[in-house]
Formats: C-alpha cells, sequence, structure tokens
C-alpha cells in the first residue's frame, strides 16, 4: 500500500478495525501495543482518505469503510495522477528537446558527473518497461546487487546482458549469476567487448565518455531513438549471438551429466581456465581435470575443443 501513501501502522490500524465492528482508539492501541496518540492520529489520517467513518452513536469510536469501495477509490485517483503525471512528461520532454535545438541535441545528451552518471543509470533501470541490455567490462569496479534491478526483473522486464571473460574472476560473480538466471537474467560471456553500454526498451541507452587519451572519463552520454542508437543495438545483438552461455539454460545435460560436470563444463567453454573453474566450485585443479576427462572419454572426444563440439551436438550445454 505504500504507492498509495499508506505506511505499515496506518494500514495495520485499518486491516485491524476491518475485524471488529467498530472500535476506540484505547482499544486499537491496547490490540496493537501501541499508544493512543499514535493510533488516534492514524485513525485521523484514514479518516481524512475515507477509509473509516465515526460511528453515529460514538463520535470516539471507528467503524471501517468497505475495502472494496473506500481502496477502490483511492486506486482510481492514484491512476488519474499517473495518467496526469504522464502528460506532464510529454509536455516536458517536449519543452528539452525544443530547448536544446535541433541536430545533434536531439540524438545525444551528456551526462557529467560521478553521481549524476549514477542518477541516470538509476532512473534508466526504473524507467525500463520490457527489456535491458548491457555490456559489463572487466574494468568496472562490481557493485553490489541492487533492488532497481531484482524490481525490473519482478515486473516482467528482460534483462540480456554479456560480460567479458576476465569477469568471471571476480569472487562469487557466478554465483550472482546463477541467482539471476533463477529471476530470469540472461548472461552470456564474450573474451573482450568494445565498450560498456547499458540501453533500455530500444529508446535510449548508456555510454560513458572518453577522455583526449582514450581513457573513460567522469561523465556518459545518452543516446536517444536514432540511427546511431540502432547500430548499438545491431552490435549488441551480433555479440549477444556469439558469446556463450554462462550457465547451462537446458535440462538435456542433466539426463546424462551430474549438476558439477554440466557447471564444469559450461564454465570451460566460456575460457575459464582449470584453475578459475575450481576456484568458482570450490573444487581442485586435480578434480577439475578428472571431471573433463571423464566428460571426454564419454564423448569420445580427443581434445578439449572437441569436447565442445560433442557436447554443443549433443545438447550437453
Amino acid at each position: 500500500m505504500d504507492a498509495l501513501g499508506l505506511d505499515g501502522q496506518v494500514l495495520e490500524v485499518y486491516r485491524h478495525l476491518v475485524t471488529r465492528r467498530s472500535a476506540a482508539p484505547d482499544e486499537l492501541a491496547a490490540a496493537l501495543g501501541r499508544r493512543a496518540t499514535g493510533v488516534r492520529h492514524d485513525l485521523v489520517d484514514l479518516e481524512r482518505r475515507g477509509l473509516v467513518a465515526r460511528s453515529s452513536s460514538d463520535r470516539d469510536r471507528f467503524t471501517a469503510s468497505p475495502p472494496d469501495m473506500a481502496i477502490g477509490a483511492l486506486l482510481v485517483e492514484h491512476h488519474d495522477a499517473l495518467r496526469r503525471a504522464e502528460l506532464e512528461l510529454g509536455e516536458l520532454s517536449a519543452l528539452y528537446r525544443a530547448s536544446s535545438g535541433h541536430g545533434l541535441a536531439d540524438v545525444v545528451d551528456v551526462v557529467d558527473g560521478r553521481a549524476a552518471v549514477a542518477q541516470r543509470f538509476t532512473q534508466l533501470q526504473r524507467g525500463a518497461t520490457h527489456e535491458v541490455v548491457a555490456f559489463v567490462r572487466t574494468d568496472v569496479v562490481a557493485a553490489a546487487p541492487g533492488t532497481d534491478e531484482d524490481r525490473a526483473l519482478e515486473r516482467g522486464v528482460d534483462y540480456r546482458v554479456v560480460v567479458e571473460r576476465d569477469v568471471l574472476d571476480r569472487p562469487g560473480f557466478v554465483d550472482d549469476a546463477r541467482e539471476g538466471l533463477r529471476r530470469g537474467e540472461q548472461v552470456r560471456v564474450a573474451a573482450t567487448l568494445p565498450i560498456r553500454m547499458l540501453a533500455v526498451d530500444r529508446r535510449i541507452a548508456m555510454l560513458p565518455m572518453r577522455t583526449g587519451d582514450g581513457t573513460e572519463g567522469t561523465g556518459a552520454l545518452l543516446v536517444h531513438e536514432s540511427a546511431l542508437l540502432d547500430v548499438l543495438l545491431e552490435h549488441f545483438e551480433s555479440v549477444w549471438r556469439s558469446a556463450a552461455h554462462l550457465l547451462p539454460q537446458g535440462t538435456t545435460a542433466t539426463s546424462v551429466l551430474d549438476a558439477v560436470d554440466v557447471d564444469v563444463l559450461t564454465l570451460l567453454l566460456t575460457g575459464l581456465t582449470d584453475r578459475a573453474i575450481g576456484s568458482h566450485l570450490g573444487l581442485s585443479v586435480r578434480t577439475v581435470q578428472r571431471r573433463v576427462r571423464i566428460m571426454m572419454d564419454r564423448a569420445q572426444a580427443g581434445s578439449r575443443v572437441q569436447l565442445g563440439y560433442e557436447a554443443g551436438r549433443r545438447g550437453w550445454v
């Protein structure tokens, strides 16, 4: 109910009152283990919103309004406010574009400063409605998993991410990717990537700015719908098609290989060394090598390259 402006304590008062015919603030406070002054304040707030009413026989007692009627009215008001905000957004966007003139400013915006870049990055993810695609390079400091991505996945937004191979050396990255896969995120691996990029709903992309010596600065570029954005998205799709799956996508392999073998094989095909595979999976190098040898024998493969071919042909990955 936070979206309707009802915090937890106010909602708790209303929920408790719904189960009673009527109640006084002191009675509700005793039942909820709260101070009567705080409950009275919440009741006044609920009364203002039309969720409770004072009893006609005793003005100090309150009754709950029917939820479908009272909360339904709040939902209608909330939807009306969102529609007005959308109209205002359209007008403000038109004014912003008009003030920027025509030409390059209609295609690219410059965001200056780390704080501003972080804010735009958050806004892009929060505003996503159906798709987010990204390139993640090794030279980016890993950030802790945040709620913006989680909430977007809960809304049904598709996440497709390509990471550089060396990103897998970060402690815990594979475990985080496995958790992301369970939530619906897709991650693939490429040997190297030319740029960092985040693109949302195929309508806007964020790229880092580069300084004169070719290093990344503290700003970013926002690329709007244009031929330039089309090129960036087509490049992403090209890299995506050729990149390797970080984790197995199907269930075919589990009928032939155990879960550990599947993980070993998948990480092997992304180009990780035996030592790196062992580090991610908690295995010794010798155990990784033994498992690879057994899979080679099972696939009748004479080399690891041939094992990769046979694994693809047999549907193991």
